[in-house]
């Protein structure tokens, strides 16, 4: 049936084409941009866009802008639900630009991405520069030339050969495990390595090409000389028209054993084709030099131990780093920069890494022969324990309630670095890393998201009619921020992550810390709960709020990585599923709630993120057939897959998980088999809320009549007695009103929403 409606679609799409779409494009980073790249999701209303293959892109002097389009997501109906479209844009530091998209048109691309392919390796040209995968040796890339001049003609090789992906281990534990603290001092010994080799599995391919952007994916396993896996890999370079720079974003997953594998070191090699005689360090502040022979200089950091239980915001915690000289200390900083620069003549290489401080430890290594980028540093003597605090409950200090055997076999981590090659005059370490750190993000107006019903209904802020609540959500949002600052909640397996319990506030046993917040057993680490990913995005959607943008990315890269299990020898059935919360995020057992499956869904929707299609395709097999616990999104999660995918299997298993969720006897009030509890609110309201837009009308009559069954007995009670409310159900209520435009689901909202603690009145 899906199929049908897509190919009528694809035949009316000339009569019933979209209006045009207003779009903004800011820039935060506080410097100039020059045919940046940008991509974005778009949303369409119900059969708004029957179907789209290409678009017309102007700013507001009617300028043509090159402009890609592709549908990434459709409606009950075939039409388009989502657009994902790909340009490039001219941006003053701190400027805006708005631009009206109109399906259906041509756009031209005077700058274009071309990629070639054969049996052995994978070729990409960017005009500015050409990239060579090979589809039998890791390398990234395995060769590279590059237009220095700007002739047109790629006359530089600037990598000849191609580089290595390595992760050593040790195998003396450094200690006994230190409650949360995985950054841990090594206890030395022998080391245990692990290769990205054709005997991994190893493999490249095109996963997406258009004329503005390539995505190259590379694929595989490390593994030692006996071919045992440690280490998965998936790694995506962008390249993009007219540049000469890589966007790579590398994702490894540990399959190791806790107990037994500590990893040592993990680096990435990038070899140039030519001495380099010149670097730079983006630190504090620029450290430079010349480089002679036999010398390597390199940035390190390595960070504070990982203990937040009572640590006060006090304490210092700031992440410093050190410039070194084959490995003899030269200077020291704070706060990295975190780029590297290595120069000949001729040309100058650049390395820059995303949140370089925040994702510590790190390690940037220059050396006459290339650059070395570690995701774990050699450097600094320290160890990633991914054990478990102990191999038991504890419930008289920790609170632990259940356990996770099998510590953080399973957990992944996704850095964002861009990798340059250029003319030697070319020195832009610092314009790198302002553009990594602030995103280009294609901005619809919150009204415009809001009428669609593509993200279901939401209003748009209003600060001015609704100050105090505006106001309540704004102070939310910067509470989250300032405590993950004030604490530094950082480091590669923390950030984006938030604690949840309370500020200041007795644990489950009594104990509490002055300026402080606990952090033991089940009280830590928030990993979702509450799915907070999602009201995070949809604040961001309501609002524009870019600081909103950024936590809610941070937080779904973090749960979709670190507190998501990818990786289950014993129990595979567990793969998908997310930790609960708990001091440690590997700490306790996988649950549903656990998941960012809208988070992920959202940010995979607003970007076209490719990892977010990895994970959600996990969740969406967890949700199916998993070793499902306390799994509370798994019905508005699996159609929303079937809204991407179109298999119709993930729609089938919504239907199915629903008629299950209204299984309850004739007479029963509540009208759900989940009881009024604070999950249903804040996951099983929003996943129902997701199946009832998603679904065609007939399918989802049944979920209107027992949400309206389930509201009229609960009408008097929100109406008299605001403390007997219960867990309040304002989705459900509002979704009511909705749905029959009944003065009495608006009032009950009102209602509740008065129940909800707000900052008194000056």
């Amino acid at each position: 049936m899906r199929i049908e409606m897509i190919v009528l679609a694809v035949a009316v799409a000339g009569l019933s084409l979209a209006a045009p779409v207003s779009l903004t494009v800011r820039e935060h980073g506080g410097v100039a941009r020059t045919a940046a790249p940008v991509r974005g999701g778009v949303p369409f209303a119900l059969g708004a866009l029957p179907e789209c293959a290409s678009a017309g892109l102007v700013d507001a002097a009617g300028t043509a802008l090159p402009c890609r389009v592709r549908p990434i997501s459709r409606w009950h109906d075939g039409s388009v639900k989502f657009l994902l479209l790909d340009t490039q844009v001219d941006l003053p530091a701190n400027g805006s630009l708005a631009l009206t998209l109109t399906p259906g048109e041509q756009s031209e691309c005077l700058r274009r991405v071309s990629v070639g392919e054969d049996e052995d390796e994978i070729v990409v040209n960017t005009g500015a520069g050409m990239f060579i995968f090979s589809k039998t040796k890791f390398g990234l890339p395995a060769a590279a030339w590059a237009d220095l001049d700007g002739d047109g003609a790629h006359d530089t090789q600037v990598v000849s050969e191609p580089g290595e992906f390595i992760c050593e281990v040790e195998h003396t534990p450094p200690g006994e495990p230190q409650e949360e603290n995985w950054l841990r001092d090594a206890a030395g010994g022998p080391r245990e390595s692990f290769s990205a080799s054709a005997e991994g599995g190893y493999a490249a391919e095109v996963e997406s090409a258009n004329d503005l952007r390539a995505v190259i994916k590379l694929s595989g396993w490390l593994v030692n000389d006996e071919g045992r896996r440690l280490i998965q890999y998936i790694i995506r370079a962008h390249a993009v028209a007219g540049s000469s720079e890589l966007r790579i974003l590398p994702t490894f997953i540990y399959a190791g054993k806790p107990h037994e594998d500590f990893i040592r070191s993990m680096y990435l090699q990038f070899p140039s084709a030519q001495p380099g005689a010149t670097w730079s360090l983006g630190g504090q502040a620029r450290h430079a030099g010349d480089l002679r022979p036999g010398v390597t200089m390199s940035m390190v950091e390595t960070g504070p131990e990982k203990i937040y239980h009572l640590a006060p915001y006090t304490q210092d915690k700031s992440v410093g780093y050190t410039i070194t000289r084959n490995s003899e200390p030269q200077a020291k900083g704070t706060r990295a920069a975190g780029w590297a620069r290595l120069s000949s003549a001729q040309w100058a290489m650049h390395l820059g890494v995303r949140n370089f401080w925040q994702m510590h430890p790190k390690q940037l290594e220059i050396g006459g022969d290339g650059v070395t980028f570690y995701l774990w540093p050699e450097e600094g003597g320290k160890v990633l324990d991914f054990r478990r605090r102990y191999d038991y409950i504890e419930n008289t200090y920790h609170y632990d309630l259940s356990l996770w055997e099998y510590g953080g076999e399973g957990v992944a981590v996704t850095h964002e670095f861009a990798l340059r090659f250029g003319p030697a005059s070319e020195d832009v370490g610092p314009q790198m890393v302002a553009e990594l750190n602030a995103p280009l993000v294609l901005e619809c107006s919150p009204r415009y998201v809001s009428e669609t019903l593509a993200f279901g209904p939401f209003a748009p802020a209003n600060r001015g009619a609704y100050p105090r609540l505006e106001g309540l959500l704004d102070v939310g949002v910067a509470w989250i921020g300032q405590n993950q600052a004030a604490f530094h909640w950082d480091g590669m397996i923390d950030f984006g992550d938030t604690l949840f319990h309370g500020y200041n506030t007795p644990s489950h046993y009594g104990y509490r810390g002055e300026n402080a917040w606990c952090s033991r057993g089940y009280v830590g680490w928030l990993n979702n709960d509450g799915t907070l990913t999602d009201s995070l995005f949809i604040q961001y959607l309501r609002s524009g709020d870019y600081g909103a943008w950024l936590m809610a990315e941070a937080m779904a890269r973090h749960v979709m990585d670190v507190d998501t299990c990818h990786h289950c020898a014993a129990e595979p059935g567990h793969v998908g599923g997310g930790h609960r919360h708990d001091q440690q995020h590997w700490g306790n057992g996988v649950r549903g709630y656990g998941t960012a499956t809208h988070g992920a869904i959202d940010y995979y929707l607003l970007t076209g993120d490719e990892r977010a299609l990895d994970v959600i395709g996990e969740y969406a097999r967890y949700h199916d057939t998993g070793v499902s616990a306390e799994n509370e999104d798994r019905i508005g999660g699996l159609i929303r897959y079937w809204e991407i995918t179109g298999d119709e299997h993930w729609k089938q298993r919504a239907d199915e998980l629903l008629a299950a969720e209204l299984q309850v006897a004739p007479d029963s009030e509540w009208r759900f088999v989940t009881r009024r509890h604070f999950r249903f609110v804040s996951n099983t309201s929003k996943s129902l809320m997701h199946y009832y837009y998603a679904a065609p009308p007939e399918d989802s009559q049944a979920l209107r009549e027992a949400i309206i069954r389930s509201m009229d007995p609960l009408y008097p009670v929100f109406m008299s007695a605001w403390d007997d409310a219960g867990y309040l159900p304002l989705i459900l209520s509002a979704m009511a009103y909705s749905m029959t435009g009944e003065q009495k689901y608006a009032d009950a909202t009102a209602a509740l929403l008065q129940n909800i603690y707000l900052p008194p009145e000056k």
